[in-house]
């Protein structure tokens, strides 16, 4: 075999195991879980480290707010910050700009809590939306 040949062949056996893929390992960072206001009244499971994100929509220029009437066991579930993402279109029965709020949050420890969010109007009315939850951290 020519010596250009060997040196070749040798680079290829030796630089093949880096190319092959290698397997995710159980340290790995979890997918955030996403919901929307369908997923409300369910039960979820998170890992301890991984991500949930509920996001709803909302018309921000209407004065509707969404609010955490049911904060979860802050033990269990740890609350980020919170995010506001501006949609390009108005939403049906949206007068004003249509939003989305994100909320976010960070399963801490083995356990189990619930929480619960209320879409508000302006003023003294009662809840237009609500959103309902269960998280278990196992």
């Amino acid at each position: 075999m020519p010596p250009i040949a060997t040196l070749t062949t040798c680079l290829a056996i030796a630089i093949a195991p880096a190319a092959v893929a290698r397997p995710a390992h159980h340290h790995d960072k979890p997918q955030a879980l996403r919901l929307t206001l369908k997923d409300s009244g369910r039960t979820v499971r998170l890992v301890p480290g991984q991500e949930l994100r509920i996001r709803l929509y909302d018309c921000y220029d209407c004065g509707y707010v969404w609010h955490t009437q049911l904060a979860p066991d802050t033990a269990v579930l740890t609350r980020l910050a919170q995010r506001q993402q501006r949609l390009g279109d108005c939403h049906a029965r949206c007068a004003g700009g249509a939003a989305m709020t994100i909320f976010r949050y960070r399963a801490k420890a083995h356990g189990t809590t619930r929480l619960r969010l209320r879409y508000l109007p302006p003023g003294q009315q009662p809840a237009a939306k609500v959103f309902k939850l269960r998280v278990n951290v196992r």
